[in-house]
């Protein structure tokens, strides 16, 4: 598929990339979670006020370690070709999380209702997600279908959710 063959081009572009923002203080009692222990699943979306909220975990598959800021995340339409995708950071930064085995961690994705923004959205057949601080993508098995590319929100990592 053209998509998982695009990740490591975009990856060593930094497209994919997401910056660390606040203390870094959890890393001095467990390291840093990286992409290959994370597992992205979407959970369920919430509408109000013309607005759609998609809300996303990312669970640990692997041993304690600890994450804090944004996701990353780019589209890719049913062609494998990138979709524009332009995310807006809500809130301040978030506090160190640290996630033991089988915990996760929860953020949201949200954006304007095409119908009532009165757009046609492409239709993103999947996603790549990065966790903060990473550089190598998780791939989530859908997109965010937001008009023009334009996810209006994205909160920071809480835990659990």
């Amino acid at each position: 598929m053209i998509i998982t063959k695009s990740l490591p081009l975009l990856a060593s572009l930094g497209i994919a990339g997401t910056l660390l923002i606040g203390p870094a203080s959890a890393s001095a009692t467990t390291p840093l979670c990286s992409s290959s222990q994370l597992v992205a699943r979407y959970v369920n979306s919430q509408g109000a006020a013309g607005t759609f909220y998609d809300h996303w975990q990312l669970t640990n598959v692997g041993s304690s370690c600890h994450t804090q800021g944004w996701v990353g995340g780019l589209n890719f339409g049913s062609d494998g070709r990138p979709l524009p995708t332009t995310l807006h950071r809500t809130a301040g930064p978030s506090s160190p999380i640290v996630l033991n085995h089988g915990q996760h961690a929860s953020w949201s994705f949200g954006y304007g209702d095409p119908g009532v923004l009165g757009c046609t959205p492409e239709a993103p057949v999947a996603m790549i997600l990065t966790p903060p601080d990473n550089e190598a993508p998780v791939l989530a098995s859908r997109g965010e279908p937001a008009c023009n590319g334009d996810l209006v929100y994205e909160s920071p990592l809480g835990l659990g959710g």
